[in-house]
């Protein structure tokens, strides 16, 4: 069997499988140093990944078996609001909000992160393909795109729809999906490979209580249609 990578997208459950791993001795997530120098971190989407002389996106895939962990649109981008709030005020501070404003009315943020999400161009987010150009010099164009695009705003890859993590030169390049409403298949799916897993291990889960009405989740389904329809087509299938 080719050896398993860990595609992290954000607020999927991500962090208590990358944790538990860690501890078995492998290196996924933050650990891994294959996204050591990417602006996004472990979040970093392959098809903006940057190569350098020992990291290769299609290199990666053709070597491994590549894995993830999908949710439900709405319910993600509620989760990550949250998390927001709770142990990144930076955000909320970007957006020129206070936690006292927000919990007095979150739905102006809300419309601006959606406002955010809706204009991002994905496209510019490519990194430049003329590899003699030294990595930091493709690096930090990269990093000024990112700043014009003001994902800055979000944590980086935080809200991002969750197709733009599984393609690469517009293949989907993830083996198997999982559900972080199943996580027993993932579990069973791990334990083929010798790596213990506990689903009811979840970590980093926020608590603040979020009620949204219907105006503001009718605009969460509509900037998210695609991932909706990309979510129910690999969890459902």
């Amino acid at each position: 069997m080719r050896p398993l990578f860990f595609v992290h997208i954000p607020k999927t459950g991500g962090t208590s499988l990358m944790i538990q791993a860690n501890q078995q001795g492998l290196s996924w997530g933050e650990k891994n140093p294959f996204y050591f120098n990417q602006p996004f971190k472990h979040h970093q989407p392959l098809q903006w990944f940057i190569p350098d002389r020992e990291n290769c996106p299609r290199a990666l895939i053709k070597s491994h078996n590549l894995i993830t962990v999908l949710r439900d649109p709405v319910e993600r981008f509620i989760s990550d609001l949250k998390w927001h709030i709770e142990k990144r005020p930076s955000t909320l501070e970007a957006f020129g909000y206070s936690r006292k404003k927000v919990r007095e009315d979150i739905r102006p943020l809300v419309h601006d992160i959606l406002d955010l999400v809706e204009s991002f161009d994905p496209a510019a987010m490519k990194p430049v393909a003329n590899e003699l150009i030294p990595f930091r010099v493709r690096r930090r164009f990269q990093k000024s795109e990112i700043r014009k695009a003001g994902l800055w705003k979000l944590g980086y890859a935080h809200f991002l729809p969750q197709h733009l993590f599984c393609e690469f030169e517009g293949e989907d390049v993830i083996s198997h999906y999982f559900s972080i409403d199943n996580l027993a298949e993932l579990e069973s799916f791990l334990r083929d490979y010798g790596i213990s897993f506990s689903s009811t291990g979840r970590s980093n889960r926020s608590q603040t209580p979020i009620l949204l009405k219907k105006a503001e989740l009718d605009r969460i389904n509509s900037v998210y249609a695609t991932d909706l329809l990309f979510y129910k087509s690999k969890v459902f299938t």
